[in-house]
């Protein structure tokens, strides 16, 4: 039995890495795809965007369909759709075409709400739940550090052979799941689906135990997008570095994310503290790191202050994801690990508005962390169980 659900991990996580191989294989692209089509960056930038919506649109209704006709069905039928939109794509040759094409994959491509659900199914208990979320993010940031690096090397060849290698991609992940993978899910839900993706988190607001978590973390999100998508021309306009110098930055700090989920997460943080302990140990030194930071002026001591916020920071994820699958039914962890990807999708349209703003009136995007951070904490207050804290 153990080592069925050995390789049934082994294969989820392997179907996960190929799906996110392919994103880090295409967002690169998107500056020879403005030449390629002849149109604006903004056009082009659309395809990103499109993947936050449809991200927030089709996660939920994905997961309720794993819950009622099987995990494994449902995986399937997405790798198959994105395994003929990809195949159309390297045809395509107008804008249009490729737009059109580009969005029925994102349908399916976010499928990680399936993936999280049967990682969910194969856990033993809390320690291990966590441990197997905190592997499927940390596979995000492999390649966060490698994918964009092998998708120049496939440019150096041709602008469309990036999206050969995608479909190969599929065609592996079809033969896993359709030969290898076993269903994993052993109470079909007879409830009928649910297409409002507010449904869902509206439910979870309304219960103490899980509402508190869920906006301590969206604000949690907000904060790290602040400086995520924004840290490069941050770099640039304060300290007046150089944009290869913020380039290379910037790879430094996803290879220190993927250091510490990879290795410090199961082996330091996991293992010397509590999920109680670390609420309030990662928000007080966010708080405490995002409020220097945003009254710091020298590079050197930037860098290394905000090197350790980080090593604190990307912790928060997996831990806020473990305990809110702890307060809800099991045959809710689909539904609110849902809940804590969509805090992602709407994050994502929120803090280039934020934080293009605050930049455009000279206001420090790392104050601002500071105080969504200092909202958090407020809100993890309120759950008393969390303020005696104990090993």
């Amino acid at each position: 039995m153990l080592s069925k659900l050995k390789t049934t991990k082994f294969i989820v996580l392997s179907i996960l890495f190929l799906d996110v191989l392919s994103i880090w294989l295409f967002i690169p692209l998107l500056p020879d795809l403005v030449n390629y089509f002849h149109v604006s960056i903004f056009l082009i930038s659309l395809a990103i965007w499109v993947y936050a919506f449809f991200s927030f649109i089709f996660n939920p209704i994905l997961g309720q369909l794993s819950d009622k006709i099987w995990r494994k069905k449902v995986l399937i039928l997405c790798v198959i759709w994105s395994f003929f939109s990809n195949l159309i794509m390297t045809l395509s040759s107008t804008y249009l075409f490729f737009m059109v094409w580009r969005v029925i994959n994102w349908i399916t491509w976010w499928n990680i709400s399936v993936i999280s659900s049967i990682l969910s199914d194969i856990s033993a208990n809390k320690k291990e739940r966590a441990t197997n979320l905190w592997f499927m993010w940390a596979l995000f940031w492999i390649w966060f550090v490698v994918g964009p690096a092998l998708s120049i090397f496939l440019l150096q060849f041709w602008i469309k052979v990036p999206f050969y290698f995608m479909v190969w991609f599929s065609f592996v992940e079809i033969f896993l799941i359709y030969f290898l993978l076993e269903e994993t899910n052993r109470d079909l839900s007879t409830r009928k689906l649910v297409y409002n993706p507010f449904v869902s988190i509206r439910k979870f607001l309304k219960i103490e135990n899980t509402r508190y978590f869920i906006v301590s973390m969206f604000f949690l999100l907000l904060a790290s997008g602040m400086y995520q998508g924004m840290l490069p021309v941050y770099l640039v306009d304060k300290f007046k570095v150089s944009i290869n110098f913020a380039g290379i930055f910037m790879s430094i700090m996803w290879l220190i994310i993927l250091l510490n989920q990879a290795i410090l997460f199961k082996k330091f943080w996991l293992k010397y503290f509590s999920v109680k302990k670390l609420f309030f140990i990662l928000n007080i030194w966010a708080l405490i790191l995002f409020f220097i930071l945003s009254f710091i002026y020298n590079i050197n001591i930037f860098i290394w202050l905000f090197l350790i916020l980080i090593m604190f920071y990307w912790v928060i994820r997996p831990i806020y994801q473990t305990e809110l699958v702890e307060n809800v039914d099991k045959t809710q962890h689909w539904e609110i690990l849902w809940v804590t990807s969509s805090m992602q999708s709407l994050v994502m349209f929120l803090w280039p508005l934020i934080a293009g703003y605050l930049m455009e009136k000279s206001i420090d995007i790392f104050f601002a962390s500071t105080l969504f951070v200092f909202v958090s904490i407020l809100l993890l207050m309120k759950l008393k169980d969390y303020l005696i804290i104990k090993k």
